[in-house]
């Protein structure tokens, strides 16, 4: 059992250096709460706007990189744009012999007769500058599949040829099976001074 009477002797021998103790102690408690709890809210908030920080410059870095694959596709595009006007359009003088060579080869393998072909040259309907628009009108006869293989062909065509419009009858010189076709295309140019420029 505890001795009460012990207690208080050594109460009464000590209390000279217990109380400041325990005065210091209590200081001690009221500064951690004061100084120390208030400077860690402060930590904590510098680590959560570190995180924001590092999140929103792992976004931006993101961004970054999706902004430079753009400027890589821009390039490409720009680039392939440049070989599409220069080498597939370019000039009709550069053009010219080989898309009738095309066109000529074309009209002998569907018995079409080259009198026949109509060539026009025209500026663009859109208004786009620095092209010349080019349009050619055949006509053709014969059953489904030779008409299908025709366009087949025109749209396979190393040539630059748009389909602008197809009309389509039954032939008076056949049974019924024999078709006639009116095939409108064109193709582009570019205009002479559009190439210097």
């Amino acid at each position: 059992m505890i001795d009460l009477d012990a207690l208080q002797e050594l109460w009464q021998e000590r209390r000279g250096w217990i109380l400041p103790l325990a005065v210091l102690f209590l200081i001690n408690l009221v500064l951690i709460f004061a100084w120390t709890l208030p400077l860690r809210a402060r930590i904590d908030a510098v680590e959560a706007r570190r995180a924001r920080s590092q999140h929103e410059l792992a976004q931006e870095r993101v961004r970054l990189d999706q902004m430079r694959s753009d400027i890589r596709k821009l390039v490409r595009v720009d680039q392939d744009s440049g070989v599409f006007f220069q080498q597939t359009l370019a000039t009709k003088t550069a053009r010219m012999t080989d898309l009738l060579r095309e066109l000529e080869s074309l009209a002998g393998d569907f018995n079409i007769p080259l009198e026949s072909v109509v060539f026009s040259e025209n500026e663009p309907r859109d208004g786009t500058r620095g092209l010349v628009r080019f349009t050619i009108k055949l006509p053709l006869t014969g059953d489904y599949n030779s008409l299908r293989e025709f366009l087949a062909r025109i749209e396979s065509s190393s040539s630059f040829f748009i389909v602008d419009g197809i009309r389509l009858a039954e032939s008076e010189r056949s049974s019924g099976s024999a078709l006639n076709l009116s095939i409108e295309l064109s193709t582009y140019f570019l205009q002479p001074s559009a190439v210097e420029g």
